[in-house]
């Protein structure tokens, strides 16, 4: 019994791969138990082995309509795809999925790409020609694109994109460091976006990036321009010619040929865009609509147009071209848009709330005709959706917006725009000498060019080129 114990205890020791066994007892039936010690720790080893390896190289497989396991032992055509840009890892695909070499929804992971861009919701929206530039130019692409979270729901249901990660994930930074990317790319020129390319596993990196003292700089040649353009105001305020898509693609390389924004709303929120409508008197079909924004982002001064110009335009739009005026905007404008439906409510004026999540707000701006704003959200939204878009521009650049001719910009005459201030004291702004009857011009502009929206707005998967 007791060498039977020390035979246990003994056992658990090993070396290298083969169970090791020592017998202390001597006498006549030694070298007879140390035969049976080494029989039973080769049949042991054999049998742990044999176990594990059948455990590990058994996968699921198709056969007659239902799943049985097979030996994988070698090299099998049966092998799990794990180099699909559909596998999961945790779970099928697609319900009731099995995955085998021949599935039809096999599409290969090809080159892997991180995307950074996260800053201004607009920007992010006029980001998105890349989903379909990329593949074009790389072949068939898996995308990963790290944004900001609020952010996020401008990107859900793109089938462009394979994984929308928040700057705010906690997992975020382990996934950097864990994976490898065939290209990573940052077209922001924030230290903390910079950061995220400098950390990711990646040969090739375009864009901007952050060196070791902290300064954001070019990640590649290509990407000099535009990183200088942000550090030299007449260069970009007055020498650039180039729309922010053109400028984007040049930086990192990549050929461009007008593709448009990429935007995908969702059912419900068109529902709810269309209950919201509805419910405050709008008549679908009936006249042409015309979505005002009535206000602008808070960063930089007179962004937006003013309310004595609005008014004016609203009552112009009604009354001479039998246009219904909708008001838009968020929490900012909810007053100034309450004043003005009152002002107006005689004309027909609609308040089309101010309480709206991101994806609902989209909606309501693609169910307008012809959107009228500033440099702003809404903008983006219009021209994403193919709606006409009436463009003001005071503090920032026309230039870099592009309408892919379904639009009209109205650029003010003031010398000193654009200028990108963040405070004015300039009497009369660069706002204030945007006139309301060149606004209209281009509101009846745009009624007078409307066409059928089967034919006017890019769907969410065509070839989303300028036309």
């Amino acid at each position: 019994m007791r060498s039977r114990m020390r035979w246990s205890l003994s056992l658990m020791r090993t070396r290298g791969r083969r169970c090791v066994g020592r017998w202390r007892r001597t006498g006549s039936g030694r070298d007879a138990r140390r035969t049976k010690s080494r029989e039973s720790s080769r049949g042991l080893r054999d049998g742990l082995e044999g176990g594990i390896a059948e455990r590990s190289h058994r996968i699921l497989r198709v056969g007659a309509g239902s799943a049985s396991f097979r030996d994988m032992s070698g090299k099998s055509p049966d092998a799990i795809r794990t180099d699909c840009r559909y596998y999961r890892g945790d779970r099928p695909c697609f319900p009731g999925w099995i995955c085998t070499p021949e599935c039809e929804r096999f599409g290969p992971v090809g080159k892997r790409v991180l995307l950074i861009k996260t800053a201004a919701l607009g920007d992010v929206l006029r980001t998105t020609p890349l989903l379909r530039t990329l593949p074009d130019h790389l072949g068939p692409c898996q995308i990963t694109w790290v944004t900001d979270s609020g952010a996020l729901p401008l990107l859900n249901g793109l089938a462009e994109i394979d994984r929308a990660l928040a700057t705010t994930d906690p997992a975020l930074p382990f996934l950097l460091d864990a994976e490898t990317f065939d290209l990573a790319i940052c077209l922001d020129k924030e230290p903390s976006a910079c950061a995220l390319l400098a950390r990711a596993n990646s040969r090739d990196k375009r864009g901007f990036t952050l060196a070791p003292h902290g300064a954001v700089i070019p990640a590649n040649r290509s990407a000099d321009y535009l990183w200088r353009l942000g550090l030299d105001d007449d260069e970009k305020f007055h020498r650039n010619e180039r729309s922010y898509p053109e400028l984007m693609h040049h930086a990192i390389g990549v050929p461009y040929g007008g593709e448009r924004y990429i935007l995908s709303v969702s059912e419900a929120a068109k529902e709810n865009a269309r209950d919201r409508l509805d419910a405050c008197g709008l008549v679908a079909g009936e006249r042409v609509v015309v979505g005002f924004q009535t206000g602008a982002g808070g960063v930089f001064a007179n962004k937006a147009w003013t309310v004595t110009g609005v008014k004016e335009a609203i009552i112009a739009t009604a009354s001479d071209l039998g246009a219904t005026p909708v008001l838009l905007g968020g929490p900012r404008e909810a007053a100034q848009n309450r004043m003005l439906a009152e002002d107006t409510s005689h004309l027909g004026t609609i308040d089309a709330g101010a309480d709206h999540d991101l994806e609902t707000f989209a909606a309501i701006v693609g169910s307008m005709d012809i959107v009228v704003t500033g440099d702003t959200l809404a903008m983006h939204l219009g021209i994403a959706q193919g709606r006409y878009v009436v463009a003001i521009f005071g503090p920032t650049c026309a230039r870099e917006i592009d309408l892919f001719g379904h639009g009209r910009k109205i650029v003010t005459a003031l010398d000193c725009s654009p200028c990108y201030r963040r405070t004015c004291d300039i009497s009369p702004s660069c706002m204030e000498k945007i006139e309301a009857a060149e606004v209209v011009t281009a509101i009846q502009d745009g009624i007078a060019g409307r066409t059928d929206d089967a034919s006017s707005t890019p769907k969410d998967h065509d070839t989303g080129k300028r036309a």
